[in-house]
């Protein structure tokens, strides 16, 4: 792995922009480790809560209250049964970010195509968070939903190498952060949850 020179700029993903291309071009002149930006103006796909959910079982888009939740209504077995065989498989490309749900990822893409460099960045929304924001159909967060924990854990996993695998073909050098807000809030009252 190449040693990173000292203070070399970056940025958190999220932006309030809505086009893509002239974001990703000055973002790739500007900075010394560009970045993909989240553009969840755009669209509510993109979304740090929606972006990473296509290949999880049981997501449910709300496209009028742009809202993601999950159904655990029922027998959640064959769907969990098609995630496991595609992880177990290790095919990262079943966990890539949807087209619809990450322009900017693929605009930066072809921002970052040719261009010299050696480091760039990507990120992924973290379990935790996730897994507390995100709710079912009775409002309780699917993180305490045993059957759908794990899934958002080798969900979120998979994603990152999946952008990792992408991300390299343009610069030799990846940082993928996992973006855990509510780990903030790990050990206080409001969260139950142990080590």
């Amino acid at each position: 792995m190449t040693k990173t020179p000292p203070f070399l700029t970056t940025m958190i993903g999220s932006f309030p922009h809505v086009e893509s291309a002239p974001l990703c071009r000055q973002i790739s002149e500007k900075l010394d480790i560009p970045i993909w930006p989240q553009l969840s103006r755009r669209d509510f796909r993109e979304s740090m809560y929606i972006q990473y959910s296509s290949a999880l079982p049981r997501v449910v888009l709300n496209e009028t209250d742009q809202k993601i939740t999950f159904d655990t209504i029922g027998d959640l077995t064959p769907e969990l049964e098609i995630f496991y065989t595609k992880f177990l498989a290790d095919d990262l490309d079943a966990f890539a970010l949807d087209p619809a749900y990450a322009e900017g990822f693929y605009t930066m893409l072809e921002q970052l195509a040719g261009m010299p460099g050696d480091w760039v960045k990507g990120h992924v929304t973290g379990p935790i968070s996730f897994g507390l924001t995100v709710v079912d159909q009775d409002l309780r967060s699917v993180l305490y939903n045993d059957m759908l924990a794990d899934t958002l854990v080798k969900n979120m996993a998979m994603n990152a190498r999946w952008q990792v695998r992408q991300l390299k073909k343009l610069r030799p050098n990846v940082i993928i952060f996992v973006d855990e807000p509510y780990m903030a809030s790990f050990g206080s009252a409001f969260i139950s949850l142990s080590r």
